[in-house]
């Protein structure tokens, strides 16, 4: 069964490690398992549990939430190059792909 992942956010000074957009920031920390292959860095995942620290709702330090997901809570398969465009939009985009084709 899939279950929804929160990817951790804030508003943050320049020069605090992020990837923005536009007006969204999304923290990242080292590769976990499964994007080491693909990248140096990912989004921080938040556990449910993690949720009221992270908001401030509960005692505890936000900064010790920002490590990799444990391992199998993503998944990666091969995809069309055409999710690299904003101008390609649709479900078939994240059909897996063969690469020996």
């Amino acid at each position: 069964m899939r279950k929804p992942i929160i990817v951790d956010g804030a508003i943050v000074p320049n020069h605090v490690c992020v990837v923005s957009n536009l007006h969204n920031d999304i923290v990242v920390t080292r590769d976990g398992h499964e994007i080491a292959e693909l990248h140096d860095r990912m989004p921080v995942i938040l556990e449910p549990a993690d949720w009221p620290v992270w908001l401030g709702e509960a005692a505890g330090d936000p900064g010790f939430l920002r490590h990799p997901s444990p391992y199998g809570t993503l998944r990666t398969w091969p995809v069309d190059r055409r999710v690299n465009s904003p101008k390609s939009n649709g479900p078939e985009l994240l059909k897996p792909i063969d690469l020996a084709a």
